[in-house]
């Protein structure tokens, strides 16, 4: 009976507290856990989609195609851009 003199209410709202954080610590672990499986899904999916192409897809794609693609679209959006500005600027001089 002594004992339950001492439970102040800080000393219950420290216990809540310590118990939620257990809680969310839980909670975490157990997506971690699900995430890793779920990586693990993956790379065995990956796997298995090789062996059925019986090569990787990565050994087949041409990186130069790829890098000349990246280069047209990064040159698109540069004369875009550029038109848009000079668009901006007739319209305002335009408005004056």
């Amino acid at each position: 009976m002594g004992y339950l003199r001492k439970i102040t209410p800080w000393k219950i709202v420290l216990l809540f507290l310590v118990v939620a954080v257990a809680a969310a610590l839980l909670a975490l672990q157990t997506r971690f856990d699900d995430a890793s499986r779920l990586a693990d899904f993956v790379k065995s999916s990956c796997v298995i989609v090789d062996s059925w192409i019986d090569t990787s897809l990565f050994s087949r794609t041409s990186w130069s195609a790829m890098q000349l693609f990246g280069v047209v679209v990064a040159g698109l959006l540069t004369l875009v851009l550029l038109w848009n500005i000079n668009l901006r600027k007739t319209v305002a001089k335009a408005l004056r």
